[in-house]
């Protein structure tokens, strides 16, 4: 909280918001709130709003009771990172991405998440949708942790459009029962890929799709309270 021109009266300052980069100490103005009144102030940048997400709070008490203004939101990656972020493949190739999931400062409980794939060909966005549990210390197995992560996504199947044969990979965070079943797209089960029980971690099956026409085809997975739909385009 400052003075948005120097040269104001400082017995009645502005209430304004500049932000500053920690490294040249250059200072910019962001906005003022000139309907608000001086009076005490604070103000807070926490990781904990929702976990995912950074949140920096002024909380002004003004002569008129207390405001509080969030002023400025943004995506907290302090928890999440990957090996490599980005790549270059050659056709037909493959890289494996790791994926890195710290939940010391996230809240237990389900969290739906989607992964986004940025390429130059088609389709140029690739979107895996993914469900986090993550368990409170006292539900934790494992001696010594504090939360345990699991995921579920459902991927897109490679090749896409494909030509009778394609593969589908889905990953577990549990070791239970599951389905994954194809549909055409009016809704009809053209055919059940897996249903059983199968054990936590990545899977792949082959999909052939010899006796069936040109045409839009969708594939869901269900396991547990997940479930997940992918679009496949098969192409004769």
């Amino acid at each position: 909280m400052s003075n948005k021109d120097i040269d104001d009266d400082e017995d009645f300052p502005d209430i304004s918001i500049f932000k500053i980069n920690p490294e040249t100490h250059e200072t910019h103005f962001v906005i003022d709130f000139p309907d608000l009144h001086p009076g005490r102030g604070g103000i807070c940048a926490t990781p904990r709003w929702n976990g995912f997400v950074w949140v920096m709070a002024a909380i002004l008490d003004s002569p008129e009771g207390g405001e509080a203004v969030i002023f400025q939101l943004g995506p907290n990656m302090s928890w999440f990172d990957c090996y490599p972020a980005a790549d270059t493949l050659e056709p037909d190739s493959s890289v494996d991405i790791t994926f890195v999931v710290d939940a010391t400062d996230l809240e237990p409980g389900l969290n739906g998440l989607i992964l986004e794939l940025i390429t130059n060909t088609e389709p140029d966005t690739v979107e895996i949708p993914i469900t986090l549990e993550i368990l409170p210390p006292e539900n934790v197995a494992e001696p010594g942790s504090d939360f345990v992560l699991r995921c579920f996504s459902l991927e897109q199947n490679f090749p896409n459009p494909f030509n009778s044969m394609t593969e589908i990979s889905f990953t577990l965070g549990n070791t239970g029962n599951i389905s994954l079943i194809m549909y055409d797209i009016i809704g009809r089960k053209i055919e059940t890929l897996v249903e059983g029980n199968l054990t936590v971690g990545r899977h792949t099956v082959v999909f052939q799709a010899d006796n069936l026409p040109t045409g839009i085809y969708l594939c869901q997975l269900e396991a547990g309270e997940f479930r997940s739909v992918r679009k496949m385009v098969l192409v004769k």
